[in-house]
């Protein structure tokens, strides 16, 4: 969305790795919405906690399960997250006593991504549930109009959730990729300088967000 590209340039220009992070720290604290999604959507706990304990794969190994676990995996190891991580611990100028914290962080952030991932595929599993739709789903988008139908809030805070999510990506890997196009031109490349001390930086950083609107 344009607005939203929009809104992630000027956020990134402003020239302060703390109000970048404070913003950023906004986005997440939204993601808690998916909590009141989840229990909304009327999920089959029981179902949940027996997948957990015994996990299997429906319909066999040569099913498309298979390609779904695939693409979960791909879309959550994904190399880049290393070098946002690197450059922007860096950036944030923590010295090593910090790296415990750090550390933690990471940690406690990878619980919640999944917890939040397991929020919403539980969502779309009542989604395929209640409207019959099973294997028919095109996009997300898809997904929240149907929750739409059958309860408008839900639908209403799952595109939120969404949208929120999609931002906060779009945030990370344009970001990384700044950060790397810094790193490999050997450009001042920091959220602490200015647009007129790094123009290249925010000059990369605006296009990559402008083209993934």
């Amino acid at each position: 969305m344009p607005f939203a590209a929009i809104a992630l340039i000027a956020i990134m220009v402003t020239g302060s790795f703390r109000r970048w992070e404070r913003a950023m720290l906004v986005f997440i604290v939204i993601t808690l919405l998916q909590i009141p999604m989840v229990l909304m959507s009327h999920p089959d706990w029981g179902r949940a906690a027996k997948s957990f304990v015994v996990p299997g794969i429906a319909g066999g190994a040569s099913s498309e399960a298979v390609l779904l676990i695939i693409a979960i995996v791909g879309t959550t190891v994904a190399p880049w997250q290393l070098f946002f991580q690197q450059s922007n611990v860096v950036d944030k100028r923590i010295t090593p006593r910090f790296i415990g914290y750090e550390r933690a962080d990471t940690t406690l952030g990878a619980f919640v991504v999944v917890i939040g991932a397991v929020a919403l595929m539980m969502t779309g599993d009542w989604a395929a549930r209640a409207t019959g739709s099973h294997g028919q789903f095109v996009d997300a988008g898809v997904l929240a109009h149907l929750l739409g139908q059958h309860n408008p809030t839900l639908g209403a805070v799952f595109s939120i959730v969404l949208l929120d999510g999609s931002i906060i990506g779009a945030a990370a890997v344009t970001l990384a990729t700044s950060y790397a196009f810094g790193d490999v031109f050997g450009l001042k490349h920091s959220l602490h300088r200015g647009f007129a001390e790094a123009k290249p930086f925010y000059l990369s950083y605006a296009g990559w967000s402008w083209s993934r609107r």
